[in-house]
């Protein structure tokens, strides 16, 4: 049964060593980002966009356009559909 504010496949969600993997594999692929943004990448973690936008004084679009880049950095580290990929395969564990 989920909390109140839990979705499904999100990563509160996970099991620990789900989350666990979930966070190494985060890390790394921040880790390859261009110092720009790997330096928005951490600021988002601790800020909302508009926060971000106000200290940083950047426009909303900058932000956007940079975080789509962060978003293909991401997905190309196999992190577009993490925790659905994740359940898939260990579903496919549990059957076998």
């Amino acid at each position: 049964m989920l909390g109140g504010d839990e979705v499904p496949n999100s990563p509160r969600s996970l099991g620990f060593t789900e989350a666990v993997e979930l966070k190494i594999e985060v890390e790394r692929a921040v880790s390859t980002l261009p110092p720009q943004l790997r330096e928005m990448c951490h600021a988002l973690m601790n800020m909302s966009v508009a926060e971000l936008c106000r200290s940083h004084d950047l426009s909303r679009g900058k932000v956007s356009f940079q975080m789509k880049k962060i978003r293909r950095a991401f997905e190309h580290a196999g992190l577009g559909e993490y925790p659905q990929k994740k359940a898939r395969q260990n579903q496919r564990v549990s059957i076998m």
